[in-house]
């Protein structure tokens, strides 16, 4: 017999409200996987997942600020011989500025290149760079490219990268830490496509950041961007891999922040609703259809908005 166990975060999101959908989840194959034993304080295994936990002590948080300092600067510095153009920045700047503590922040965006992540953040000036150092952005990693040694999964551990096995599925470690973080007030940034994409369309845009604003304690402040011409500064095709090309046109669209109240609203009345059925696998069958139809709206959602906003860099 195989058991399915439910995450402690789950605990305190708004779905634990509802018992039937957390009887659900917890029997459903379709959305847990049997959990694998993972020691926090040994990290010599890596072909295994591995959670990356936050820095505790003033040691090592001063560590890992030493190392996002070091990114950024490397980062400004690539950028200077890059011709880059941002817009609607306000987007972001407001909610960096204006945003509850308690509140947490998710940014979306596509995936072009191994160095999306640090490039796009090396765009801000230093100043707000500086007031956001120590809440910085928390970003998954693919846990086959970024921690396949101890060297890389030290750095990028310091650098908040959480390590995230991408066949695991919605309810792994890395992603119940990402979801702890979003509940804390954190900052998160996500690739939904899950992996680089430099074909020029989107590829299905997965579910993970769906199921962070779906089951986060508050509603999270979602700010999608697209990002161009990084593609052309690390080509997958390049003959040398980590020299990237230089005087290239980078091009970041932000988006005005999502709202999924809507959308939040009818799942939950769904799933409260207890008139469904007096059959207990008919309704547990209607509440798995309707969650994966809800996590499937809100993903819908988002890749609408990131076609619009290539749309616009079409125009341009």
């Amino acid at each position: 017999m195989r058991v399915f166990l439910l995450p402690l975060s789950l605990q305190s999101s708004p779905i634990s409200s509802f018992p039937k959908c957390k009887s659900l989840l917890t029997r459903s194959p379709l959305f847990f996987t049997p959990p694998v034993s993972v020691n926090l304080k040994n990290r010599r295994i890596y072909h295994q997942q591995t959670v990356s936990v936050p820095p505790k002590g003033r040691r090592i948080s001063l560590l890992s600020k030493l190392t996002i300092c070091f990114v950024y600067f490397c980062c400004k510095f690539v950028l200077l011989f890059q011709r880059v153009e941002v817009i609607n920045k306000e987007a972001l700047d407001q909610a960096l500025k204006k945003r509850d503590q308690s509140v947490g922040l998710l940014t979306i965006s596509n995936h072009l290149s191994v160095v999306d992540d640090p490039l796009i953040w090396g765009m801000l000036p230093v100043k707000q760079f500086f007031e956001e150092l120590g809440r910085f952005r928390w970003v998954p990693g693919a846990h086959d490219i970024c921690f396949t040694n101890w060297w890389y999964s030290k750095f990028f551990s310091l650098g908040q990268v959480i390590s995230l096995n991408r066949k695991r599925g919605l309810h792994q470690p890395a992603m119940n830490q990402c979801l702890d973080l979003l509940n804390e007030g954190a900052w998160l940034h996500f690739f939904p496509e899950g992996k680089i994409n430099q074909t020029g369309s989107f590829h299905p845009f997965r579910y993970g950041s769906a199921r962070m604003i779906v089951e986060a304690d508050r509603h999270p402040i979602v700010i999608p961007f697209y990002i161009s011409g990084l593609d052309k500064v690390m080509s997958e095709s390049r003959k040398i891999f980590f020299l990237p090309s230089l005087f290239q046109d980078i091009k970041i669209y932000f988006g005005t922040p999502m709202d999924f109240s809507d959308v939040l609203e009818q799942h939950m009345k769904q799933c409260a609703d207890e008139s469904l059925t007096n059959d207990p696998r008919i309704a547990r069958r209607m509440r798995r259809i309707r969650w994966v139809s809800c996590l499937r709206t809100i993903s819908q959602k988002i890749e609408n908005e990131m076609i619009a906003l290539k749309a616009c860099h079409t125009k341009t």
